[in-house]
């Protein structure tokens, strides 16, 4: 509707309210839209005016026009009531004391689908021309820009904006704004502004911005021909004085509404207007508009989630669909669910047919109770925490469980005996008030729980009249009665009758471990029962139990090999009481069936014939190896049986033909002929195989560093002088006579024989100097000299036989024989 704010012409600083009737009343507050008409006032004074809303009702709004400092003649204004829920109105000031652009920026949460801004008051100063332009701008979905600039004479602008948020049940509803531009060569008295709206008319319209200027005062007016209907045609009325007032220039604008209501008794639904709801539809009587429900939803009321039937296969629990059964609910076959009994976490069919219960709750025939139900026991649910319970037996008022006749309390006339019922008394207990306790354990009845309060006795046992107690008298087979422990005791084994542990009446016949019947042979005069053991095994009184003799034993009298009594053939018991072997070169076979001959080699006794307890002559035994080897330097002749020592000298080992080495003494050498030979270069073996370590100092032949055997000859000092012959001034070599230089002037070195003989006309006195001969001696002495020589001869075959070093080899081999096979 549009209307004048002022009746009369309002003073500076001065203020006036006026409220207007709505044409007809709202079902709901309606939001306020404020637009300028017209503009009338004083030039000489500051341009400065406010225009507000007081108050919004059903019926009616009050609007507030306050003077700043200017005087108003005129104001006419605009005011658009919207009652449509998807819109909203906000009010703001743009101010700035420059004349550059001011910018404000509404963001709202709901997507915009229109809008529409109208400038309400402004503030400036005294001027001749007044100016300003006020546009707005959609940035995006959510977002409006508005902004101000081309300011003239004016400061502070302010403005009103109304939003309309797109809704689903109204995707195309046509809300557009239109603006129309007006110049003041084309105004007259009064100018029809078209529009592009179609009549019915429904628009809003009001000034946008303006340029405006004059010499007395300021005026720009619209004035609608008809309040009701002020757009007529597609055009409303601009109306101006050309003497008194100059339009510049000016822009109107133009919101259009849509008529969003139906005949009475109908509902607008997507533009549509429908007698009544149908499926998927929900209407409000307030307005009467219908939406679409929600998807999940057949039907709904009130709101698109407030279904009353769900879309196939969906369930329906409280006005929500859901795509299966709620917990805690139960369902018909319409997929309509309800709630079940509080007590109940899962029912079926329904409310209080429970199929499981809340925490702490007992379930029990399909019902859930805070309290365990009488005559029934529990369990905890492996999956929830709440009891599941079952019953008791009949007899049980309550059962403890885990089993259903483990009762806790009887029922009425019921006997109650370590948690269980009985209709008559229990055997052995005494009761009162039908809660029995068990007797003595000798009492058959009894008048209480002591020894002394028996009635009569169980089996074996009499009663003693004068203290009420059950003493022993009869023992079943096998035991015997104990007085001072009042009880039957076990027999020795063997014993079917006894009268005491170990004096036996009667004895029995007893199977043993593999079934076979042992009978027991009384000994009267010892009073025990004896089995007679067959060969190999004896009684023993420990178990009551033939038990197997040693091996070596053929009978004994008990475990070890010093129990024997006899043995088998070839075998004899000897001072302790053991069997062995007749022969000492035998022993027992392993099955100890006979004696045969010790399977070791050099073996002269034996207790078994697989092991040996000492060996034969020069042979030693070898544990690891289990066997008779043996010593270094022998071998075992097969024709005679034993060991014999090896042929070849120096060898440690040899073959059974004892001519060939298998391994040498230390510090020789083995040769390619198996033989055992010192080396030849200052050197011994370590290995038998290499001439690798050093002899003592000067030694040429040795067989450990120790003890030289040969010293070197070309080694003046090699052999001290004092071992020397007196006809050598030094010596080297196996003998005294190998000598290096000769000790007097009256000798001469031989080098073939290394000697140092008397020259002619001397002969040998054993000592430093030969004795010179006479002339007429001197046949004899050549006569005698070739008996010497012969005799030195010989004196050489000897000496070869005893030392087997062969010198004529020294300078050209590096090995020394070691036997007389090297001659």
């Amino acid at each position: 509707m549009y209307v004048q704010a002022l009746t009369d012409t309002l003073q500076k600083y001065q203020f006036t309210t006026s409220t207007f009737n709505f044409p007809k009343p709202f079902e709901n507050t309606p939001k306020v839209l404020l637009s300028v008409q017209s503009y009338y006032s004083d030039i000489q004074i500051k341009q400065r005016y406010k225009l507000s809303i007081e108050t919004v009702t059903l019926t009616s709004v009050t609007v507030k026009v306050e003077s700043l400092g200017t005087k108003l003649y005129e104001l006419n204004i605009g005011i658009l009531a919207v009652d449509y829920p998807q819109s909203d109105v906000f009010t703001q000031i743009l101010s700035s004391d420059t004349e550059g652009q001011l910018t404000s920026i509404h963001k709202v949460a709901n997507k915009i689908q229109s809008y529409v801004t109208f400038f309400t008051s402004f503030q400036g100063s005294s001027c001749e021309y007044l100016k300003f332009n006020l546009d707005s701008q959609q940035l995006d979905d959510y977002t409006i820009k508005v902004s101000a600039n081309s300011f003239k004479c004016i400061g502070t602008i302010y403005y009103n904006i109304l939003i309309i948020h797109y809704d689903n049940n109204f995707p195309y509803a046509p809300f557009y704004q239109y603006q129309n531009q007006i110049f003041q060569d084309q105004i007259n008295s009064e100018n029809l502004v078209s529009t592009n709206l179609n009549s019915p008319d429904t628009g809003f319209y009001g000034i946008k911005d303006m340029s405006i200027g004059s010499w007395y005062s300021f005026g720009i007016f619209f004035y609608p021909q008809n309040q009701n209907q002020p757009i007529q045609n597609g055009k409303y009325v601009f109306h101006t004085d050309k003497k008194k007032y100059i339009i510049y220039q000016a822009y109107s604008q133009v919101f259009d509404l849509i008529q969003l209501e139906c005949p009475r008794d109908y509902y607008l639904y997507k533009q549509s207007c429908i007698i009544s709801p149908y499926n998927g539809i929900y209407c409000l009587n307030n307005p009467k508009v219908c939406y679409d429900c929600d998807s999940t939803c057949l039907t709904c009321q009130d709101s698109a989630t407030n279904c009353l039937k769900c879309v196939s296969p969906l369930y329906l629990y409280q006005n929500k669909c859901s795509s299966s059964i709620q917990q805690g609910t139960y369902c018909d076959e319409n997929h309509i669910c309800l709630a079940c009994n509080q007590s109940c976490s899962t029912c079926i069919n329904n409310a209080n047919l429970c199929t499981s219960c809340i925490n702490g709750y007992y379930f029990y025939n399909n019902i859930c109770t805070k309290d365990q139900p009488n005559q029934t026991y529990c369990k905890q649910s492996l999956s929830q925490q709440y009891q599941k319970c079952f019953s008791c037996d009949m007899k049980c008022k309550k059962c403890s469980g885990p089993f259903y006749n483990q009762c806790s309390e009887c029922l009425n006339n019921y006997y109650f005996y370590k948690n269980s019922c009985y209709i008559d008394q229990p055997e052995q207990t005494t009761c009162q008030n039908y809660k029995c306790q068990p007797c003595f354990n000798l009492c058959q009845t009894c008048s209480g729980v002591n020894q002394n309060q028996c009635l009569s006795c169980i089996n074996n046992y009499s009663l003693n009249s004068n203290t009420n107690q059950c003493e022993i008298s009869t023992c079943q087979d096998g035991y015997f009665p104990d007085k001072n422990l009042n009880s039957c005791l076990l027999c020795q084994l063997g014993c079917r009758k006894c009268s005491s542990f170990s004096v036996c009446l009667e004895c029995a016949s007893i199977k043993d471990n593999q079934g076979i019947t042992q009978t027991y042979i009384l000994d009267t005069q010892h009073q025990q029962c004896y089995l007679k053991c067959p060969n190999g095994k004896y009684f023993d009184l420990q178990t009551r139990q033939c038990t197997s003799c040693n091996k070596s034993c053929l009978t004994c009298d008990g475990k070890t090999s010093q129990n024997c009594l006899s043995c088998i053939d070839g075998a004899y018991i000897n001072s302790n009481r053991m069997c062995e072997c007749q022969n000492k070169n035998q022993g027992f076979a392993s099955d100890f069936s006979k004696c045969i001959s010790c399977q070791i080699k050099n073996c002269s006794k034996c207790f078994y014939s697989n092991t040996c307890d000492s060996c034969s002559e020069f042979a030693l035994f070898n544990t690891q190896k289990n066997e008779c080897t043996c010593m270094n330097g022998y071998f075992f002749s097969n024709s005679i049986q034993k060991c014999t020592k090896c042929i070849k000298n120096n060898c440690q080992t040899c073959l059974s033909d004892g001519l060939t080495c298998t391994k040498c003494q230390s510090g020789f050498l083995m040769t390619k002929y198996s033989t055992c030979v010192y080396c030849n270069n200052y050197q011994y073996s370590s290995d038998g195989k290499n001439c690798d370590l050093k002899c003592p100092n000067g030694c040429q032949v040795c067989a450990n560093g120790k003890k030289c055997i040969q010293y070197s000859r070309d080694n003046p000092g090699g052999i001290p002088n004092q071992f020397c012959h007196n006809s050598c001034s030094s010596c080297s070599g196996l003998t005294k006579f190998d000598c290096l230089n000769c000790s007097s002037s009256t000798r001469i070195y031989n080098q073939t024989t290394r000697k140092c003989e008397c020259i002619s006309g001397y002969f040998e006195s054993n000592l430093k100097d030969c004795s010179q001969i006479q002339q007429q001696a001197l046949e004899m002495f050549s006569f005698q000299k070739k008996q010497l020589e012969q005799v030195n001869l010989s004196f050489q075959v000897v000496k070869w036989e005893k030392n087997p070093l062969n010198k004529s080899k020294l300078t050209s081999s590096n090995i020394i024989p070691g036997s007389t096979d090297n001659k």
